[in-house]
Parts: C-alpha cells; sequence; structure tokens
C-alpha cells in the first residue's frame, strides 16, 4: 500500500509493539455488555415485535451449511431487507468477536490490532507496498527491471488495471483457506477492509462492484461465494453499488489449481454472462470485478470480455492476493 496512507503505514510496521495482556474473558466481557445494551437501546426504539413460531421451512438448513455459514446467510438477508441491520450486525459481532482471535494464525490478540492480526502475523504477509505490476496489481522483486511481470509481459489483459493487497505465500494461503473451506465467511469482513484501504490511495471511481461468481451447484454445496462476501463488504465499505446478481458463471468449470497457463484459458473460455435483465445498468459504467485471488487472469479476463460486450466502459480488477512474479533461472536479462 502506499506509504501516504496512514493506517497501513500503522500495520505495515506494526510488530514492534509489546502484547497489550488483556485478559481475554475481560474482553469478552466487555464485548458482551456493550452489545447488550446496543440491544437494548434498539428493541426500545423499534418497539416490541410480535413473536411468531418459525415454520417447518423456515428451520430447514440448506445441505453444506453450518452454523456459521447460516448465520451468514442469515446477516446478508437483514442487510438486503433492511431488517433491523445494526440489531442484526451486533448480534453476530457478539457470536463472532471480530477482534478475539488472529485471522491467520488464530491466536488470541487484543481489540487494538488492526484487521485483526497478531504482530507475528502483520510480519509474515507480504504486503503490496513496493513495487508491483502496472498491469495485474502482482507484487515485483527489486531487481526486476521490467513494469509488467513475466506474466502480463507475454500478453495483454482485458482489463484496465489490477490491484493487490498481498503476494500469495504460506500465510495468504492460511487465510484464504480458512475464509473459504472452513466455514469462516465472517473473515470477509477483515478482509474487505484491507482490500478498502489499499484500494482508497488509487483514486478509482467505480460506478458498480461485482464480484467473480461461482456455478451456482458449487455455491450452493460450500454456501456462498467468497468473492461475493468481499465485493459485498467493499462496496458498503466504500459507499458503491453492489451487484451480486449481474455476472454470472454459465458453466461449470474445472478447478484450475492444477491447470497450467493455456488450460486455464480454455477452462473459462466463454464461461460467463450477463444476466439479461441487468444488461442496461451495465452500458457505459466502470466496474470493479472482486475476486479473493490472482494467477494467470484468465478467469479475470473472461469476466471483462462477457462485461465489455455487454456495454461497460472500463473493468479493473482488485483481488486480496495475487501470485508470485515467477522468474525463469536462465532470464538474467529481467535482474539487475
Amino acid at each position: 500500500f502506499p506509504r501516504k496512507h496512514a493506517r497501513f503505514a500503522r500495520t505495515v510496521s506494526y510488530g514492534n509493539r509489546p502484547e497489550a495482556g488483556r485478559d481475554t474473558r475481560i474482553v469478552l466481557e466487555q464485548r458482551r455488555i456493550c452489545v447488550g445494551r446496543d440491544l437494548k437501546n434498539i428493541s426500545e426504539q423499534c418497539g416490541s415485535v410480535p413473536a411468531r413460531e418459525p415454520s417447518e421451512r423456515s428451520q430447514r438448513v440448506p445441505r453444506g451449511y453450518s452454523f456459521g455459514t447460516a448465520a451468514t446467510v442469515a446477516m446478508e438477508a437483514c442487510n438486503m431487507k433492511g431488517i433491523l441491520p445494526a440489531l442484526a450486525e451486533g448480534f453476530f459481532d457478539l457470536i463472532y468477536p471480530s477482534n478475539i482471535y488472529c485471522i491467520c494464525c488464530g491466536n488470541i490478540i487484543d481489540d487494538s490490532r488492526p484487521y485483526s492480526l497478531c504482530d507475528a502475523c502483520v510480519r509474515s504477509l507480504k504486503w503490496a507496498n513496493g513495487r508491483t505490476c502496472s498491469c495485474c496489481g502482482k507484487v515485483l522483486q527489486d531487481d526486476y527491471l521490467p513494469e509488467r511481470c513475466t506474466s502480463c509481459g507475454d500478453g495483454v489483459h482485458l482489463f484496465s488495471k489490477g490491484f493487490a493487497c498481498v503476494e500469495y505465500g504460506a500465510a495468504e494461503r492460511d487465510i484464504l483457506h480458512r475464509f473459504k473451506y472452513k466455514d469462516k465467511a465472517y473473515l470477509g469482513r477483515k478482509l474487505a477492509e484491507i482490500m478498502r484501504d489499499r484500494i482508497q490511495p488509487e483514486n478509482l471511481t467505480p460506478d458498480l462492484i461485482l464480484p467473480v461468481p461461482m456455478y451456482r451447484r458449487k455455491e450452493k454445496v460450500r454456501g456462498y461465494n467468497q468473492a461475493a462476501v468481499l465485493a459485498r463488504e467493499l462496496a458498503r465499505l466504500m459507499g458503491k453499488t453492489y451487484c451480486g446478481n449481474m455476472l454470472l458463471r454459465c458453466s461449470d468449470t474445472a478447478a484450475m489449481n492444477r491447470l497450467g497457463a493455456e488450460e486455464r484459458i480454455r477452462n473459462v473460455s466463454e464461461a460467463f454472462t450477463i444476466a439479461s435483465a441487468k444488461r442496461d445498468l451495465l452500458k457505459g459504467k466502470k466496474v470493479l470485478l472482486v475476486d479473493d485471488i490472482f494467477t494467470t487472469g484468465s478467469t479475470a479476463d473472461s469476466c471483462t470480455e462477457a462485461l465489455l460486450q455487454a456495454g461497460s466502459s472500463e473493468v479493473f480488477v482488485f483481488v486480496f492476493a495475487a501470485g508470485a512474479n515467477l522468474i525463469s533461472e536462465t532470464d538474467d536479462s529481467a535482474r539487475v
């Protein structure tokens, strides 16, 4: 992140401060008291609401959902319908305290830690605060001469520019793995805060924020689309319009993690389309496309192609983590 951003500067230089040593039980008790007071105030303002017995249908939880996933979906539904958003926020913060455990390693922290990261994990993350690829946003090595990474140097992307918060490594993999596969969708709130602070200095003015969509069957099994969680929270923090059902994945593509560059391109070719009912909303709009990770850019290019063909004026890509800039050992011309 640019050094001029105050919160980023505090975070990157973080790690030399001693542990606050606050007892976790005290923190939890303080949170319980504060949330309880807030809920009481909200209930007094809104008045009493007659209780209603839940129907059999409302008690069902879709297959593949755990309580954490169902709770996250319920909170999103409350936000979408405008049903006491402050009440829902306080309730779920009580269930999942946002600043008790490090989102990377799970160690106990206090609520003074930025982004709910402990000192050790802040130091271990590979922040994109130095030179980055002028095209996709990957972190560039200090002794790497070109302005573009090796992937972008071999071809041209369809999107205007890409941005990333960190380089994908061991610590970053742990965070995303917990976020995507361990039923911890609520971590998206903290990741979105990091993304918001990363993108603010770029002075982007997108009209719409869209997630890279998942195939419907896969999303049902997992319980949520991690890119949609990030995009929704980022749009809320930035005060921008979120469109979750505009860009659609129309084919069930294979997993990308074991495919080569050419295979990835073929895998996502014509895999995305625009919802016919929302094409008019896209014309002439600048789009910020959000995903959790960027590797070769094949998925981002396929999404961008569908967006541009539907009338979008410009597409930017924003991810939490981008893959490393891989340099061939025989390519001495790229290094100092």
